[in-house]
């Protein structure tokens, strides 16, 4: 275990200047073949931009040596940063997850993905394979309606003027995407923007973008 450790790095060559301080690492008992609980927490400190971030995560880890897995479950991962850079000077983040991962980086699954930051909420899995070759990636993101102008007003943004009280207080989207050879693609591509459905596909490949909607 690691205890109220701290770390600096300066590269004055960049200008970058970071301290990882209050740095405490747990584990559960390690034995062969079983999996092993693991919490992270630290304080990060940067110089330009100014910022502080404190950082806690939770996992646990399970290595399959005969089929070359090693998978992290249960992550849970929880920011809360202050930076003069953010619209209101915080922000705070939780993000939840299972994730397989191939030993020598060839494939990769996210399962359970969750991610809240105030009431914004987005879900969704990703598959990757062939990442050491030819780069397959594959998944599904979904955003849960929510009041966008309320959650931009929380967030420190400010909204630009609207003729509608009630514009963008209901909105939400889903896709299913897959990438490879160069090209991305959307399909069941659903957006919903307070009582306007948008429904149909995307492709992009390097600046192109095509679409093919259908607007109600």
């Amino acid at each position: 275990d690691i205890s109220d450790a701290r770390v600096s790095w300066d590269d004055r060559s960049q200008a970058k200047h970071y301290i990882v301080e209050q740095l405490n690492l747990q584990t559960g008992a390690v034995a062969p073949g079983e999996p092993v609980e693991l919490a992270l927490s630290m304080v990060l400190h940067s110089k330009e931009p100014a910022a502080k971030a404190n950082i806690d995560l939770e996992a646990v880890v399970a290595i399959d040596e005969g089929a070359g897995i090693v998978e992290l479950s249960g992550i849970k991962l929880t920011l809360e940063g202050q930076s003069d850079a953010l619209p209101d000077g915080s922000i705070e983040a939780v993000l939840e997850a299972t994730v397989k991962m191939a030993v020598n980086g060839d494939s990769l699954e996210v399962a359970g993905l969750n991610l809240a930051i105030g009431d914004l909420k987005l879900t969704g899995a990703l598959t990757g394979s062939a990442l050491t070759t030819t780069p397959t990636v594959n998944g599904n993101l979904q955003l849960a309606e929510f009041n966008l102008r309320q959650w931009m007003t929380d967030q420190g943004v400010t909204t630009p003027p609207m003729a509608e009280s009630q514009a963008l207080t209901r909105v939400s989207a889903s896709l299913v995407l897959e990438n490879k050879a160069g090209a991305t693609r959307l399909d069941d591509l659903k957006f919903g923007l307070d009582d306007t459905r948008i429904d149909g596909t995307a492709t992009l490949r390097g600046e192109a973008v095509a679409f093919k909607v259908n607007v109600d």
